[in-house]
């Protein structure tokens, strides 16, 4: 059984959003990247955390395809797999650790679900144009929010 931490909680949030896990022949590898433009969060956050966890040095790095990010081995992103994240594409199967849902811990939630909204969510505020019900205010601001 996995000892579960709200910074692993977190790096699970983050896995889910925005990671790749890899199993290779010898080792195990891990990549996370997002947008470019996610670069001072990669570097200020997530490498930091990854870091103090996994006791890594690793750096993020610009990759061609526009992403930043890193990829890097570890035979302990092992641990990832044991929670239930897939080795390869996990776009549909992916979901929150049984451990972490079945905890009654309102940090362990909280924690997770940083790591997937900061790689993965956001939230834009729209306004109501239609339906009569609603008063000028409503149809010309964007005031509603949409997670």
């Amino acid at each position: 059984m996995v000892d579960m931490t709200p910074e692993l909680a977190e790096i699970c949030g983050i896995h889910a959003g925005d990671g790749y896990l890899r199993h290779r022949i010898t080792k195990i590898e891990l990549e996370i990247g997002g947008s470019k433009e996610e670069k001072e969060y990669y570097d200020g956050h997530v490498i930091p955390l990854i870091n103090n966890f996994f006791k890594l040095n690793i750096t993020g790095k610009f990759y061609v395809k526009g992403t930043y990010g890193f990829v890097t081995t570890n035979p302990n992103f092992r641990i990832l797999n044991d929670l239930g994240f897939p080795y390869g594409k996990k776009s549909l199967v992916v979901q929150a650790p049984r451990v972490i849902l079945e905890s009654n811990n309102k940090l362990l939630y909280v924690r997770f679900l940083r790591g997937l909204f900061d790689t993965d969510g956001c939230i834009h505020f729209k306004n109501r144009k239609t339906g009569k019900n609603y008063g000028d205010f409503k149809r010309k601001y964007n005031y509603y929010p949409i997670i």
